[in-house]
């Protein structure tokens, strides 16, 4: 069996920490290569980005978001002053864009636009893990072509996509270098998610898993005396973790979503 993917069996787990797939590699692959490659692939896309920025308008969405914004920076909190439609963080976030750069709709776009440039090398680092940095870059062109360009409004759904990115690169991360830290910051970009919209959730869940089922690979190669309780410690940090940054504790319970899965507890 190749030695790369053996890991993904728990009958013949080894210690190895990092799973890669040996696809389209050809030969060895210098850090030159991979940052070349990535320095291309990062250009293209911001000047391709760039020529949506002004045009292409959207009055419901981009309206809608520059109020909620604009109510904020008047000094309103989502969900006490007035009807927010997500969970109220991007209202902040906007809020800020609003403050540094002026009220204009225009503003909300140079957010996204910025978010949209750090995103790139994340997808790219997260597919040259498997690939060559030609097939890498491709893969990451396409992704480009079919994200923010197609609908260039700083909707919440984008910085999802963008912070589930970020946590999914954390958390391979911590796969190669089995640093806490990694699993922290994997677990803030969760929290931020939830704070911007609720379906963050979905991320926070498939990270959650991996880790389990990699907890079970490991379990494998560990003495029996350190098995015990290895997923509890896990589970107990992740849960911790994710309720304390996606909790929006500054609003009452009753706009929380965690009343959704509690709805009989009050705290009147």
């Amino acid at each position: 069996m190749n030695p790369r993917i053996e890991a993904t069996s728990p009958t013949v787990f080894k210690a190895t920490r990092r799973v890669r797939l040996p696809l389209f590699r050809f030969g060895a692959v210098t850090p030159t290569q991979r940052l070349s490659v990535l320095l291309a692939v990062w250009i293209l896309s911001g000047v391709y980005a760039a020529g949506f920025l002004d045009r292409g308008w959207f009055p419901s969405d981009e309206g809608l978001l520059a109020q909620s914004a604009e109510r904020v920076l008047g000094g309103e909190m989502p969900h006490r002053d007035y009807h927010e439609v997500y969970t109220g963080g991007l209202a902040y976030l906007h809020a800020l864009a609003f403050r540094l750069l002026g009220v204009k709709l225009l503003s909300l776009r140079w957010l996204l636009f910025l978010s949209f440039l750090l995103f790139v090398p994340a997808v790219y680092a997260i597919a040259v893990r498997m690939v060559s940095p030609v097939i890498a870059g491709l893969v990451t062109l396409l992704l480009v072509a079919w994200s923010v360009p197609n609908y260039f409004a700083s909707l919440p759904s984008w910085y999802n996509l963008f912070l589930a990115t970020f946590g999914v690169l954390a958390v391979l991360r911590h796969v190669d270098t089995g640093k806490s830290s990694w699993l922290f910051v994997a677990g803030l970009c969760g929290g931020l998610s939830i704070l911007i919209k609720i379906v963050g959730l979905y991320y926070v869940a498939a990270a959650f898993f991996f880790l389990i089922y990699r907890e079970q690979l490991l379990a494998f190669a560990r003495p029996r005396r350190r098995r015990e309780g290895a997923a509890c410690v896990l589970y107990s940090k992740i849960v911790l973790g994710v309720t304390f940054l996606a909790c929006p504790w500054r609003y009452s319970w009753s706009n929380t979503p965690l009343r959704a899965f509690f709805p009989s507890f009050s705290t009147t």
